[in-house]
């Protein structure tokens, strides 16, 4: 008997990480990787860039952006679901910058010559 509950309970814990796993993956497909910087939190090397989808039930998007290696700016773009771009702007440090647009994504993009920490996010209320 305490075999059979035993084999039971281990078959529960890993029916539980199966599902677990499968409601998991759309979150990264999402590109949310922590509950408040959900464009990247991580390392982007020079000229490495990652963006999401917008929010399409608004007419602007904000993107807000803290980074290291001792720089004051970074590029952030808009594009089409293909990647091309269709608007970019330097923005500073911590300073949320407002996007007028319908296009399909919002990202940073690393534009100096150092691999560099970025956080960022994007949202529908300027902060």
């Amino acid at each position: 008997m305490k075999l059979k509950t035993c084999v039971a309970g281990i078959a529960l814990l890993v029916a539980m990480a199966a599902a677990y796993g499968v409601a998991a993956a759309p979150a990264q497909a999402d590109c949310v990787n922590s509950q408040y910087w959900n464009i990247a939190s991580q390392y982007h090397s020079p000229g490495e860039g990652h963006s999401c989808a917008q929010f399409h039930t608004y007419v602007s998007e904000c993107v807000l952006s803290t980074f290291g290696g001792g720089y004051s700016t970074i590029r952030a773009f808009t594009s089409t679901a293909g990647g091309t771009w269709t608007n970019s702007a330097l923005i500073d440090y911590n300073v949320t910058f407002e996007f007028y647009v319908a296009d399909d994504k919002v990202g940073v993009q690393n534009n100096h010559s150092n691999t560099i920490w970025v956080n960022s996010l994007h949202n529908d209320t300027c902060i």
